[in-house]
Parts: structure tokens; C-alpha cells; sequence
């Protein structure tokens, strides 16, 4: 392949200055999962079965809840934003 037809190196969004962002307006009545899926669709991630979660600052974590480890996750379907 010629030196013009190479392609670019790949890059990540870690890569990009300034970060992409959106802004969101949440009422207090919202589950967590809701803005989640919002967060997925906004970014236009095509892929929305994918792992995520929220990390609070006391260290609790809210997310997809996983039979497995029932303590370590709260539930995200049923908590609302005004709850934490």
C-alpha cells in the first residue's frame, strides 16, 4: 500500500479535546436505568445491551442487578433520582 493510502492510526474518544458531552435534564421522579438509556441513545452507541453503571460518592454502585452479587448493586429499574 502506498504511504498516501495508508490509513489513520485508530483513535478513542479518550483522544478527543474537548471530551464529547451532553447535558441532560432529569426530574426527581426518573428511575436511574431511564437515564442510563438516555445517556446510550444520546451518544449513539449502537450497542445497548452493554454493561454500565453509576458509581454515587458514599461508594454505593446502581446498575443492572445481577443476581449473583444482589449487595454490591442497587437496582436501577426501581430507584429514582430523587432517592439518591
Amino acid at each position: 500500500m502506498a504511504a498516501d493510502q495508508r490509513r489513520p492510526p485508530q483513535r478513542s474518544w479518550h483522544d478527543l479535546k474537548p471530551a464529547p458531552s451532553r447535558i441532560f435534564i432529569v426530574g426527581p421522579s426518573h428511575p436511574i436505568g431511564e437515564l442510563a438509556q438516555a445517556i446510550d441513545l444520546a451518544f449513539g452507541r449502537s450497542d445497548l445491551a452493554h454493561l454500565h453503571g453509576f458509581k454515587l460518592t458514599d461508594g454505593r454502585r446502581i446498575g443492572i442487578l445481577d443476581p449473583h452479587y444482589p449487595a454490591e448493586w442497587l437496582d436501577e429499574t426501581t430507584l429514582k433520582v430523587r432517592e439518591e
